[in-house]
Protein backbone atom coordinates (compact mmCIF):
# COMPACT_ATOMS: atom_id res chain seq x y z
CA UNK A 1 0.00 0.00 0.00
CA UNK A 2 1.27 3.43 -0.94
CA UNK A 3 0.84 6.27 1.58
CA UNK A 4 0.84 9.90 0.44
CA UNK A 5 0.61 13.00 2.63
CA UNK A 6 -0.61 15.98 0.62
CA UNK A 7 -0.47 19.37 2.36
CA UNK A 8 -2.95 21.87 0.91
CA UNK A 9 -3.35 25.23 2.67
CA UNK A 10 -6.46 26.02 0.61
CA UNK A 11 -8.72 23.32 2.09
CA UNK A 12 -11.13 24.27 4.86
CA UNK A 13 -11.15 20.98 6.74
CA UNK A 14 -8.63 18.13 6.95
CA UNK A 15 -9.80 14.85 5.43
CA UNK A 16 -8.39 11.41 4.79
CA UNK A 17 -9.25 9.60 1.56
CA UNK A 18 -8.57 5.91 1.09
CA UNK A 19 -8.32 5.00 -2.60
CA UNK A 20 -8.38 1.35 -3.56
CA UNK A 21 -9.12 -0.72 -6.64
CA UNK A 22 -11.65 -2.77 -4.72
CA UNK A 23 -12.97 -2.93 -1.19
CA UNK A 24 -10.69 -5.29 0.72
CA UNK A 25 -9.87 -6.21 4.31
CA UNK A 26 -6.84 -3.94 4.41
CA UNK A 27 -8.87 -0.85 3.39
CA UNK A 28 -11.68 -1.69 5.83
CA UNK A 29 -9.21 -2.20 8.68
CA UNK A 30 -7.49 1.09 7.91
CA UNK A 31 -10.84 2.92 7.82
CA UNK A 32 -11.89 1.39 11.17
CA UNK A 33 -8.60 2.35 12.79
CA UNK A 34 -8.89 5.93 11.58
CA UNK A 35 -12.49 6.18 12.77
CA UNK A 36 -11.52 4.65 16.09
CA UNK A 37 -8.69 7.13 16.58
CA UNK A 38 -11.01 10.02 15.80
CA UNK A 39 -13.77 8.90 18.16
CA UNK A 40 -11.66 7.84 21.16
CA UNK A 41 -10.43 11.39 21.58
CA UNK A 42 -14.00 12.55 22.24
CA UNK A 43 -15.42 12.99 25.74
CA UNK A 44 -18.62 11.67 27.25
CA UNK A 45 -20.62 13.42 29.97
CA UNK A 46 -21.05 11.28 33.08
CA UNK A 47 -22.32 11.95 36.60
CA UNK A 48 -21.15 11.03 40.08
CA UNK A 49 -22.03 12.51 43.48
CA UNK A 50 -23.83 15.54 42.07
CA UNK A 51 -20.97 16.46 39.75
CA UNK A 52 -20.76 16.37 35.97
CA UNK A 53 -17.64 14.76 34.56
CA UNK A 54 -16.40 14.92 30.98
CA UNK A 55 -14.23 11.85 30.51
CA UNK A 56 -12.48 10.60 27.39
CA UNK A 57 -14.43 7.70 25.87
CA UNK A 58 -11.22 5.66 25.80
CA UNK A 59 -11.22 5.53 29.64
CA UNK A 60 -14.50 3.59 29.74
CA UNK A 61 -14.10 -0.16 30.34
CA UNK A 62 -17.80 -1.01 30.01
CA UNK A 63 -21.37 0.24 30.34
CA UNK A 64 -24.07 -1.79 32.06
CA UNK A 65 -27.66 -1.32 33.07
CA UNK A 66 -28.31 -1.23 36.77
CA UNK A 67 -32.09 -1.31 37.01
CA UNK A 68 -33.22 1.78 35.11
CA UNK A 69 -29.82 3.51 35.23
CA UNK A 70 -26.75 3.06 33.04
CA UNK A 71 -23.43 2.69 34.86
CA UNK A 72 -20.17 3.60 33.11
CA UNK A 73 -17.20 1.72 34.57
CA UNK A 74 -13.66 3.05 34.38
CA UNK A 75 -10.62 1.36 35.89
CA UNK A 76 -11.31 2.71 39.39
CA UNK A 77 -14.76 4.35 39.36
CA UNK A 78 -18.39 3.97 38.42
CA UNK A 79 -20.34 6.88 36.94
CA UNK A 80 -23.95 7.34 35.89
CA UNK A 81 -24.76 7.94 32.25
CA UNK A 82 -27.95 9.57 30.95
CA UNK A 83 -27.87 7.78 27.58
CA UNK A 84 -29.55 4.47 26.84
CA UNK A 85 -27.48 1.46 25.80
CA UNK A 86 -29.11 1.67 22.38
CA UNK A 87 -27.92 5.28 21.97
CA UNK A 88 -24.45 4.47 23.29
CA UNK A 89 -24.17 1.58 20.87
CA UNK A 90 -24.76 3.98 17.96
CA UNK A 91 -22.03 6.51 18.75
CA UNK A 92 -19.38 4.45 20.53
CA UNK A 93 -16.17 3.71 18.61
CA UNK A 94 -15.56 0.36 16.92
CA UNK A 95 -13.69 -0.93 19.98
CA UNK A 96 -16.99 -0.95 21.92
CA UNK A 97 -19.33 -3.88 21.46
CA UNK A 98 -22.70 -4.94 22.80
CA UNK A 99 -22.14 -8.28 24.56
CA UNK A 100 -25.50 -8.79 26.27
CA UNK A 101 -28.87 -7.09 26.64
CA UNK A 102 -27.41 -5.11 29.52
CA UNK A 103 -23.73 -4.56 28.64
CA UNK A 104 -21.48 -2.79 26.14
CA UNK A 105 -17.76 -3.26 26.69
CA UNK A 106 -14.50 -1.80 25.41
CA UNK A 107 -12.55 -4.54 23.64
CA UNK A 108 -9.30 -2.64 24.22
CA UNK A 109 -9.33 -3.60 27.92
CA UNK A 110 -10.34 -7.27 27.67
CA UNK A 111 -7.68 -9.39 29.33
CA UNK A 112 -9.31 -12.82 29.63
CA UNK A 113 -12.54 -14.68 28.94
CA UNK A 114 -13.76 -17.65 30.97
CA UNK A 115 -16.06 -19.52 28.63
CA UNK A 116 -19.15 -21.11 30.06
CA UNK A 117 -20.98 -23.26 27.54
CA UNK A 118 -24.23 -23.37 29.51
CA UNK A 119 -24.52 -19.65 30.16
CA UNK A 120 -22.78 -16.29 30.05
CA UNK A 121 -18.97 -16.16 29.79
CA UNK A 122 -17.06 -13.97 32.23
CA UNK A 123 -14.76 -11.21 30.93
CA UNK A 124 -11.83 -9.88 32.96
CA UNK A 125 -10.25 -6.49 32.29
CA UNK A 126 -6.68 -5.21 32.32
CA UNK A 127 -5.57 -3.46 35.51
CA UNK A 128 -8.76 -3.97 37.53
CA UNK A 129 -10.70 -6.68 39.31
CA UNK A 130 -13.93 -5.66 37.60
CA UNK A 131 -15.66 -8.27 35.46
CA UNK A 132 -18.75 -8.52 33.28
CA UNK A 133 -20.43 -11.19 31.19
CA UNK A 134 -20.90 -11.98 27.50
CA UNK A 135 -24.18 -13.75 26.83
CA UNK A 136 -24.28 -16.88 24.68
CA UNK A 137 -26.13 -14.98 21.94
CA UNK A 138 -23.23 -12.53 21.54
CA UNK A 139 -20.30 -14.84 22.30
CA UNK A 140 -19.44 -15.91 18.74
CA UNK A 141 -19.48 -12.35 17.41
CA UNK A 142 -17.47 -11.19 20.45
CA UNK A 143 -14.76 -13.80 19.81
CA UNK A 144 -14.63 -12.89 16.10
CA UNK A 145 -14.02 -9.23 16.97
CA UNK A 146 -11.38 -10.21 19.52
CA UNK A 147 -9.60 -12.31 16.88
CA UNK A 148 -9.68 -9.37 14.43
CA UNK A 149 -7.77 -7.33 16.99
CA UNK A 150 -5.05 -9.95 17.46
CA UNK A 151 -1.53 -9.30 16.27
Amino acid sequence: MKIILDIDKDIEEDCVIIRCRELNDEAITLQRKLLEEQSVSQNIELFQGGKNYFLPIKEIYFFETNGTKIAAHTKDSIYECNSTLRDLEKFMPYSFMRVSKSTILNLNYVQAVSRNITGASEVEFVGTKKTTFVSRAYFKMFMEKMKERRL
